[in-house]
C-alpha cells in the first residue's frame, strides 16, 4: 500500500509539473538541458509503473457494468 501511495503523490506531482511546463511551453522548450530531465523523468516513471505492476501482480481494472435499473410497476 506505501508503494502504491508513493507512486500516486509521484504522479500527482507530474501532473502538476506538466500543467506547468503546458502554460511556459514557448520558453521552457528552449532548455535542451530541461527537456532532457522531463524526458529521463518519463523514461523513469514508466519503468516504475511496470516494477510496480510486476512485483505487486496488478491487473487493469475490469469494466464493471452498471446494475441493471429496478422499476416498481404494480
Amino acid at each position: 500500500m506505501w508503494g502504491m501511495s508513493l507512486f500516486s503523490l509521484l504522479l500527482t506531482c507530474f501532473i502538476m509539473e506538466q500543467t506547468l511546463f503546458n502554460d511556459y511551453e514557448s520558453r521552457l522548450k528552449l532548455d535542451p538541458e530541461l527537456m532532457a530531465m522531463r524526458q529521463e523523468f518519463e523514461r523513469y516513471k514508466e519503468g516504475l509503473r511496470k516494477k510496480l505492476i510486476a512485483r505487486y501482480k496488478l491487473k487493469p481494472p475490469s469494466l464493471i457494468q452498471a446494475p441493471k435499473p429496478v422499476i416498481y410497476r404494480p
